[in-house]
């Protein structure tokens, strides 16, 4: 075939995907979609998306974003289109932490799902789920890691300014709620955000 159409070449790139996760068993699924995405390029097919309907709404003290996507495969070599329908969903206490966490990773579940890459547990639910436990606990650990570095911080200076804790406390609550209420306890924080932004706040009393 001279001008193979769009279609048969996603086609042959999806044969291609599995005789490469078949045999290499062990490949990450992010190294497969490096696999995909440069066998894109070699086919000279771009992949473009749209978002319809976006929405984003509030649950209590959280922001949930959702969107149905529009996936545009496009062939350079003539005019043909490809178009696949996705849909993302995130959640988080702004509405900026919502939309990041609905996009996270959404181009590349697509194309694992969309390329049927063979893996018996490969949903987009269950990627998902994946990711954003590999997310949250990379966060959680990067937080409890600022927390204690602030809290060593505070303590070495307290030391020496036993009244420093009143204006750490101070500032505290102004980032810091428990059951509604502002808290000292800066440990009750429970986002990454949140902690990056207090961990700031204290550096400019220290530093005062």
């Amino acid at each position: 075939m001279d001008n193979p159409t769009l279609v048969s070449k996603l086609d042959a790139i999806k044969k291609d995907i599995r005789m490469v996760a078949n045999k290499k068993k062990g490949k990450s699924l992010s190294e497969l979609v490096d696999d995909i995405i440069t066998k894109l390029h070699e086919a000279e097919i771009a992949l473009n998306y749209t978002m319809e309907d976006p929405e984003m709404t509030k649950w209590g003290d959280c922001f949930v974003f959702s969107s149905r996507l529009s996936y545009f495969f496009i062939s350079h070599s003539n005019t043909d289109i490809v178009i696949s329908c996705w849909f993302v969903t995130g959640s988080g206490e702004t509405p900026e932490i919502a939309l990041s966490s609905a996009l996270l990773g959404a181009k590349e579940r697509f194309l694992l799902y969309y390329f049927d890459v063979p893996k018996k547990d490969l949903d987009p639910a269950t990627i998902i789920k994946q990711e954003r436990f590999e997310l949250e606990s990379q966060r959680a650990k990067e937080m409890q890691s600022i927390l204690d570095k602030m809290h060593a911080r505070v303590r070495e200076r307290i030391l020496h300014d036993p009244d420093f804790q009143k204006a750490v406390d101070e500032t505290t609550k102004g980032f810091v709620r428990v059951n509604g209420k502002p808290s000292t306890n800066y440990y009750e924080i429970k986002t990454l955000e949140t902690a990056q932004a207090l961990s700031r706040a204290v550096d400019k009393l220290l530093n005062a």
